[in-house]
């Protein structure tokens, strides 16, 4: 019975060519298409995620922006009526989805909101040609954020905050 069988040079099986040294930790063995194997390290996974911070007022109104990542630029055109521009930097595609987080103060708590519907009355990505995708980097995309849309709430005369965030698949 043979327990080891050790091979010192190269390695051919049919039209494979195994490489002659182990690879570090994490990585894979690949193909060139030719028959030759060799280790690389994998990609790292697509996607990123741009976020901010909406505070509001007791009454309701949008009190300012903070907390924004790099390639976000946020604007309130319309503190009272909750509309915010939102544009992108080093973005070749729209977000692929909006996920809200708003502040339940009486709670302490997250509403998570995902889905934008019917009652979001103003969503639109402005400018150039007939689709955003491929160039997307300085449109603009123009959000209503009332408190009521993002699920947040507070208390009588207490402010509250909800985070607005981004997911990019590019």
């Amino acid at each position: 019975m043979v327990d080891e069988f050790v091979i010192k040079k190269g390695l051919i099986v049919g039209p494979l060519t195994y490489p002659n040294t182990d690879g570090t930790s994490g990585q894979v063995v690949v193909t060139d298409g030719s028959g030759t194997l060799s280790f690389a390290t994998p990609a790292a996974a697509g996607g990123s995620e741009e976020r901010f911070k909406l505070n509001y007022l007791a009454n309701g109104d949008i009190s300012s922006i903070s907390d924004d990542t790099a390639d976000v630029s946020v604007s309130v055109t319309d503190a009272v009526a909750g509309v915010a521009e939102i544009t992108f930097a080093n973005h070749d595609f729209p977000p692929n989805s909006i996920i809200v987080y708003g502040y339940a103060e009486a709670t302490d708590e997250y509403v998570i909101v995902t889905t934008i519907d019917a009652t979001w009355t103003n969503r639109t990505i402005a400018g150039g040609s007939a689709t955003a995708f491929g160039a997307f980097s300085g449109k603009i995309m123009e959000l209503t954020l009332t408190r009521d849309n993002t699920g947040s709430s507070a208390g009588f005369g207490q402010g509250t905050h909800a985070w607005i965030m981004f997911s990019f698949g590019d």
